[in-house]
């Protein structure tokens, strides 16, 4: 999730005294981020997907306790700030056996070992849009085979 990129700086802002010049960095990578999020939305529900967006990994849990559709997919990022990705599939997945899953990170293969099982459907970050859609497709329809992209590759 695009969302985790906005937190990490907001946490990281939250930490800096009021006047360092990196703070002037991390408004122009909370920016981006925004950017990047106002554009991914958009672009899956033009590829007729329909996209639910929760701030945090603690609101997918709210959301998936009072949805009554079926959720198809769980797209989020591996390391999130409060809960990571596989803690919040681990949460999610016993409720909803149906529902797929596409973990994807910006980090280092090295800063994942143990993060992620070796038959979950990865994307390393950064990707284009086109990706990222041939990825939710694959993940999707099982027939494709799941992308297994690991870290490092």
């Amino acid at each position: 999730m695009l969302t985790t990129i906005l937190g990490h700086s907001e946490m990281a802002a939250d930490l800096l005294p009021e006047d360092p010049p990196v703070r002037e960095d991390l408004s122009q990578i909370k920016r981006a981020s925004e950017l990047a999020a106002s554009l991914t939305k958009p672009f899956l529900a033009f590829s007729r997907k329909q996209v639910i967006e929760p701030a945090a990994a603690e609101d997918a849990l709210t959301i998936e306790a009072s949805a009554q559709f079926p959720i198809d997919l769980l797209l989020t990022d591996v390391v999130m700030p409060g809960m990571s990705g596989p803690k919040l599939v681990a949460a999610l997945k016993p409720k909803r056996p149906d529902m797929r899953v596409l973990l994807m990170s910006g980090y280092p293969g090295d800063d994942l070992t143990g993060e992620l099982k070796p038959d979950e459907p990865f994307l390393r970050k950064p990707f284009t849009p086109y990706i990222l859609l041939e990825h939710i497709r694959a993940v999707l329809d099982p027939s494709n085979g799941p992308p297994t992209r690991r870290p490092g590759n």
